[in-house]
């Protein structure tokens, strides 16, 4: 490279030091040497040369935003997210994100990996995937690498919260047989059970913990056809996660529920 001086008169008293710094722009990784030349009104040193040495270091750099997503699903439901990564550095960024745990309520992320050019910027997608999930509140973390050496490791934090859908149109026609689940869910003492009988039969809605054990037996008659709304009062269980099994005649159907503390 060549640096250029425009010429400078710097007078300089007896006794005092004049620092110069001289400023390095690399234009490609290496390192290359130079000389500062430096003309005085010494008689006997009227020439000052310096040999510098300048290595050249393009470095990455990356900004993450945004680093923390708030969103809501409806139980059932997919929907995607998105963070931006920008190249900020003089070189190109590249960067991997750490597999997906099992379990995650992020299906996919894409891209997962890439190379960023100077100046510009990549859009990350997040899957999310709400289709199992019950209501409530969850959090995850998703770790990637990046070869910016002062941000090797960033996160991006997912804070979902899947609201349960609730069904307030009148029914019309036949009735049918439907298990509409519990609201609230997650709860914290009581919940309530509703479900629908096309028919009068004998009827069972029986509550389990999570290994499998029966905790409560809500109903175990034969109830009118309808809609029905059986209330459940668990003050005397643990937190943690329950299921309940509602037979009716030859129709069943599931359902599970949280219980917080």
């Amino acid at each position: 490279y060549q640096v250029s001086f425009p010429d400078i008169l710097i007078p300089v008293v007896p006794g005092e030091r004049f620092p110069i710094t001289v400023d390095f722009a690399p234009l490609e990784e290496a390192d290359e040497p130079a000389t500062l030349t430096i003309t005085t009104d010494d008689p006997d040193i009227p020439v000052i040369e310096v040999a510098v040495m300048g290595a050249g270091s393009l470095a990455s750099a990356v900004t993450l935003k945004p680093d923390e997503i708030e969103v809501t699903l409806d139980e059932g439901t997919i929907d995607v997210v998105t963070a931006t990564l920008n190249s900020i550095g003089a070189s190109d960024l590249t960067y991997a994100f750490a597999d997906l745990a099992p379990g995650s309520f992020v299906s996919t992320i894409t891209p997962s990996s890439g190379s960023i050019a100077p100046g510009t910027s990549e859009t990350i997608t997040f899957a999310i995937d709400a289709t199992t999930l019950i209501p409530g509140e969850y959090e995850e973390t998703f770790a990637f690498t990046t070869n910016d050496p002062d941000n090797t490791e960033l996160e991006v934090t997912i804070e979902l919260t899947v609201a349960q859908v609730v069904n307030t149109e009148e029914r019309t026609g036949p009735l049918t047989f439907a298990l509409d689940g519990n609201f609230p869910n997650p709860f914290a003492s009581t919940t309530t059970l509703r479900f629908t009988l096309a028919e009068a039969a004998p009827t069972t809605l029986v509550v389990y913990d999570a290994t499998g054990s029966e905790v409560h037996r809500l109903v175990d008659q034969t109830l009118a056809a309808g809609t029905h709304a059986i209330p459940f009062d668990a003050s005397a269980l643990s937190s943690g996660a329950y299921f309940y099994r509602l037979v009716s005649g030859a129709n069943r159907a599931t359902g599970s529920m949280v219980l917080l503390r």
